[in-house]
């Protein structure tokens, strides 16, 4: 006990005291300090979270009023079921209505203008009896009609000659071997026969229709194998046979651009638009073998003058091509009944989806373009990637 409460003790355990104070002290400070240091954090979570809700609310009210456009995929499908007719419609119309809008038709009744496209092929004709030989190219936008102008050069100018027609590939192709056999098949002649052979057992003055010639190549460094073996065979028997090619104003340019065919072409044949008389003639002509009479959906009746301003309008829609406009025609009826269609107004299409799509779409929607379709192996090429993957 002496030992405790000696003079050196009593020292040593004041000083113990005050560091245990001390201690406790800066504990007590810490944690206030933490402790305010906690609040101010849950004060300032729950105010961003107030301002978050604050914000989402703000934007989901701005978006009631400004809706926000939309996406790309939207606005293209929005595009393809402004001009595409509905499944149901189709269904409803009876079969030789549908076939008098969607068909080739061969029947002069139902073909319209033209008369322009068959000066040229005389002229044209002058030209190649006279001995420049070459070829007819026969060109205008998709769905312009080229197939139809083509088979009406022949059927008109060329009657009395031998004729064999060139069918387009379901999808684009650049090979050779395939060309060679369908042109082969075309001549009806026995399958395997070399193609020069083919051309050769023709009679001289003989006409041959290649349609679709987009369809015949790739882009690559050998996708124009087609174009310079058709060259060739024009070089070869163009004073023997006479070929009439069809494509698009597209790829004809793009020929032009790479010096290929277009110094063998003796007549250049421009399908023109048509115009807006002639876009309602061309449609009434087809619908009028029928006994179907035409309403428009906002009571409107279909007198001269509204069916002119709406062919007027229809015909500003497709540009007047022919094909576009048959489709239009279809893709506007908006109701079918047993003696009569409801046809709704025509509005115009926008086409800024295609204006802001990926930039890795864009050698697809080129290709779709050009070739007009594409299979697994075409698309694969087009992207650089594997068929099978």
């Amino acid at each position: 006990l002496e030992s405790r409460l000696s003079g050196t003790a009593i020292a040593s355990e004041a000083g113990e005291l005050s560091r245990f104070v001390r201690t406790q002290e800066q504990r007590r400070l810490v944690n206030s300090v933490t402790d305010r240091v906690k609040r101010w954090r849950s004060a300032a979570n729950q105010r961003l979270v107030d301002l978050s809700l604050r914000w989402d609310a703000g934007w989901v009210a701005a978006r009631a009023e400004d809706p926000v456009e939309p996406g790309t995929v939207e606005e293209l499908l929005a595009f393809r079921d402004h001009i595409a007719p509905g499944a149901n419609v189709l269904d409803e119309l009876p079969v030789f209505y549908r076939r008098a809008f969607t068909a080739q038709t061969n029947d002069t009744e139902l073909i319209v203008g033209g008369s322009a496209v068959l000066e040229h092929a005389h002229e044209g004709l002058e030209r190649y009896a006279s001995g420049h030989h070459g070829a007819f190219l026969v060109t205008g936008p998709p769905g312009a009609g080229t197939t139809s102008a083509a088979r009406r050069i022949v059927r008109e100018l060329l009657a009395d000659r031998p004729q064999a027609e060139v069918s387009a590939p379901k999808v684009a192709t650049h090979d050779i071997a395939i060309f060679d056999a369908a042109i082969v098949s075309a001549l009806r002649v026995s399958e395997g026969t070399p193609v020069q052979t083919a051309l050769r057992s023709q009679p001289r003055g003989s006409t041959i229709v290649i349609h679709d010639l987009e369809l015949w190549w790739h882009r690559g460094p050998d996708g124009l194998e087609v174009i310079r073996r058709l060259e060739s065979l024009i070089e070869q028997f163009g004073s023997r046979v006479l070929f009439i090619v069809t494509c698009s104003h597209a790829a004809a340019n793009l020929l032009r651009r790479l010096e290929l065919l277009e110094p063998m072409v003796v007549a250049h044949i421009a399908v023109e638009p048509m115009t807006a008389a002639d876009a309602m003639d061309a449609v009434l002509r087809r619908h009028n073998t029928s006994d179907l009479q035409i309403r428009f959906d906002d009571g409107r009746e279909s007198t001269e003058f509204a069916l002119a301003r709406y062919f007027t309008t229809m015909r500003e829609l497709t540009g007047g091509a022919a094909g576009p406009l048959l489709a239009a025609w279809l893709a506007h009826i908006e109701d079918v009944e047993t003696e009569w269609i409801a046809m709704r107004e025509v509005a115009g299409t926008s086409l800024r989806a295609f204006t802001s799509i990926p930039p890795d779409w864009i050698p697809v929607v080129v290709a779709l373009a050009v070739h007009r379709r594409l299979d697994d192996e075409g698309l694969a090429h087009v992207l650089g990637t594997d068929a099978t993957a």
